[in-house]
C-alpha cells in the first residue's frame, strides 16, 4: 500500500514536471505587471502603511538607489590615515 502511493506520488511528480517553457514566460511576464504590497511602518510611529509596486517599478527604485549612492560616495571626501 505504501509503495503504491509512492509509486503515485513520483509518477505525479514527474509528469508535472514536463511543462512547456511558454507558461514560465508567460508567468515572467505576468510577474512583472504584477502588484506587490507590503505594510510598513516609520521609525518611532506605529502606523503602518501598505505600499503596492510592480516588479519593474521596484527594479527601477533600486537602481536609483545605488546610483545615489554611488553618488554620494564620489563626492564624499576621503580621509587618509597617516601611518
Amino acid at each position: 500500500m505504501k509503495h503504491a502511493i509512492l509509486v503515485i506520488a513520483i509518477g505525479a511528480a514527474s509528469l508535472t514536471g514536463c511543462k512547456s517553457n511558454d507558461a514560465s514566460e508567460q508567468t515572467a511576464e505576468v510577474k512583472k505587471k504584477a502588484y506587490h504590497c507590503e505594510r510598513a511602518e516609520k521609525l518611532g510611529s506605529m502606523i503602518t502603511k501598505t505600499r503596492c509596486v510592480t516588479q519593474a517599478d521596484k527594479e527601477l527604485e533600486e537602481q536609483k538607489s545605488k546610483e545615489a549612492f554611488r553618488d554620494a560616495r564620489a563626492k564624499a571626501p576621503r580621509i587618509y590615515g597617516g601611518g
